[in-house]
């Protein structure tokens, strides 16, 4: 991809903790993940500053479209588009330096921070579902025996879907190294990690994260090996099947409809947001600007996740 070879391809100690700094905020609140990993990006940026034009250069097509966002928001005075495609752009520039110097040895040990840092999630969350239970005067199986839960973790994460979405990163990230590793004595602790990651996917109670689940180790198990893949298409087929045919089996997909029928008009509006101008847009977020011009409800975009 790069046709020079980066300073900070050198391994460096200072450079691997910078690396390992970012996979950790990963886990952390976005407001600290965010301050974190723009301190990393200066620091490259001012470590391999004689080739900070390449970088921005390596953007690419990404970054065209990340300027035709900003531009679009500014023209439409929509600010806070104008600032989320900045950071869009901030993380686009950010793995362009990942790309341009990362090791085996570096991307192993990000895997392994990844893995180990997921414990902090579940425990917050953990703690949070007990303080909910002692406050409501509910059991512990209140999650699993409701259609509606009024709890649904999202940990130190935005909201309950994005704390699932990791927990998904986490539990790939398991499956990776479980095969990479040979299924040594590793692999008792690769199983633990996915048991609890898969936890942290049920105290979301999010219906929409397990097809999700399934297509990411379908798809991650046939590049690795196409046996693994097929088997995992079938199981979780088959899994996905039994929970839309039984719902009852997991209460909580026993809403299903009702979910599709909130999503369609979560749809609805961002069509008719989309028709409004269907060549250049409004820029990043322009749902959570312009819904209520269309009748729409109030929500940060329209789920088209």
């Amino acid at each position: 991809m790069f046709e020079y070879e980066s300073p900070l391809q050198k391994e460096a100690p200072k450079y691997d903790w910078i690396f390992l700094g970012i996979a950790l905020c990963v886990s952390l609140p976005f407001y600290i993940s965010a301050c974190g990993m723009i301190i990393a990006l200066l620091y490259l940026m001012a470590s391999d500053r004689s080739h900070l034009k390449d970088m921005i250069t390596q953007t690419g097509y990404m970054g065209l479209f990340v300027l035709m966002a900003a531009l679009t928001a500014t023209f439409r005075w929509n600010i806070i588009g104008v600032a989320t495609a900045l950071g869009m752009w901030l993380f686009i520039l950010l793995m362009s330096f990942y790309y341009s110097s990362i090791t085996p040895r570096r991307y192993k040990c990000m895997q392994q921070t990844l893995i180990a840092t997921s414990l902090v999630p579940i425990g917050v969350t953990l703690w949070s579902y007990y303080k909910y239970l002692q406050s409501e005067g509910l059991g512990w199986l209140y999650i699993v025996q409701t259609s509606s839960p009024r709890f649904r973790a999202d940990a130190t994460f935005f909201n309950a879907n994005y704390y699932g979405y990791y927990c998904i990163l986490i539990i790939l990230v398991c499956v990776y190294r479980l095969f990479k590793d040979r299924w040594g004595i590793k692999s008792l602790y690769y199983v633990s990690m996915i048991l609890i990651n898969l936890l942290g996917i049920v105290m979301t109670a999010s219906r929409m994260l397990y097809p999700a689940l399934v297509v990411g180790v379908v798809v991650l198990l046939i590049f690795i090996d196409k046996r693994f893949g097929f088997l995992a298409l079938l199981v979780g087929s088959l899994g996905v099947a039994t929970l839309v045919l039984k719902p009852s089996l997991f209460p909580r997909f026993s809403s299903l409809a009702y979910a599709f029928e909130d999503r369609y008009k979560l749809w609805t509006t961002g069509w008719k947001i989309f028709k409004h101008s269907p060549l250049t847009g409004h820029g990043p977020l322009s749902y959570l600007r312009y819904y209520y011009l269309f009748q729409g409800k109030a929500t940060l975009h329209s789920h088209s996740l």
